[in-house]
């Protein structure tokens, strides 16, 4: 049996360059590690996001889902640019804390 608790991560996306770019795929990369992946996406594995203007920000959220209790690592969280077709690094590591199912 396996517990599941939801949880939707908010996150923003901010452009530092004197110009527009976008639109972006969000979306959470699979481990190839052999450990068992605790935290998942829950719904569509990417995520849509629309240009973002010069010096400007875009808030969004990533509904994911849990199956263990207590502190859990999200990993792997990518940003792609659709238009210039560029995979930009992984986001850093973020973790959350999981106290109910």
């Amino acid at each position: 049996m396996s517990l599941l608790a939801s949880h939707s991560s908010p996150m923003n996306l901010s452009i530092y360059l004197a110009r527009t770019m976008g639109p972006f795929e969000v979306w959470l990369s699979q481990s190839d590690s052999r450990e068992e992946q605790v935290v998942m996406v829950n719904g569509l594995r990417a995520m849509a996001l629309p240009q973002v203007e010069a010096f400007c920000s875009t808030d969004f959220r990533l509904n994911l889902i849990a199956t263990k209790l207590g502190v859990q690592k999200i990993t792997g969280i990518t940003v792609f640019d659709i238009r210039e077709k560029r995979t930009y690094e992984p986001l850093p590591d973020l973790e959350i804390f999981v106290d109910s199912v």
